[in-house]
């Protein structure tokens, strides 16, 4: 049991932590990017943050979820540290447009296009997200992708 209790600790730093560096990545390229406005024509970058939400929302619902009260950190200190993360997170989705996705930065010493760095942490996240859908299972507990849901509202097409 205590075993399970460290692992899942270090489980759920480690998620959290690395929400946040691929998207300070974008953050630190460009700042002044982050504060324009959406465009509601930006195909790529919409679909990108859908991902996002959609990942989001499964791992604050997994937190919600788990018991981990009998470990040095509340849940309610997981969701707040995932709240904090996101929130950082958001910006960085927030600000990104299809202009500004085709922007080349810097990413794990190459270049790429901005979109990069938020589509390797969508996909990051969703490897993690893997590993509590599992952790979840062995605890009979069902995975928020496995409930039921509504089909979330789509930009409307112009």
């Amino acid at each position: 049991m205590l075993v399970e209790e460290v692992s899942m600790k270090t489980l759920l730093r480690l998620v959290v932590l690395c929400l946040a560096a691929p998207a300070g990545v974008v953050l630190a390229q460009d700042k002044a990017t982050q504060e324009k406005p959406m465009v509601s024509q930006d195909p790529l970058s919409t679909w990108n943050k859908f991902a996002y939400a959609r990942v989001k929302d499964m791992l604050l619902k997994s937190a919600e979820k788990m018991d981990i009260e009998h470990t040095k950190t509340s849940k309610a200190d997981l969701i707040a540290a995932l709240n904090t993360a996101f929130a950082y997170c958001d910006k960085a989705y927030g600000g990104m447009t299809d202009a500004t996705a085709v922007q080349t930065i810097k990413l794990f010493g190459n270049d790429a296009p901005r979109l990069s760095a938020l589509t390797v942490n969508n996909m990051h996240d969703l490897e993690h997200y893997g590993n509590l859908a599992t952790y979840m299972r062995m605890k009979s507990i069902v995975p928020p992708s496995s409930e039921q849901q509504q089909a979330p509202a789509q930009p409307a097409k112009k």
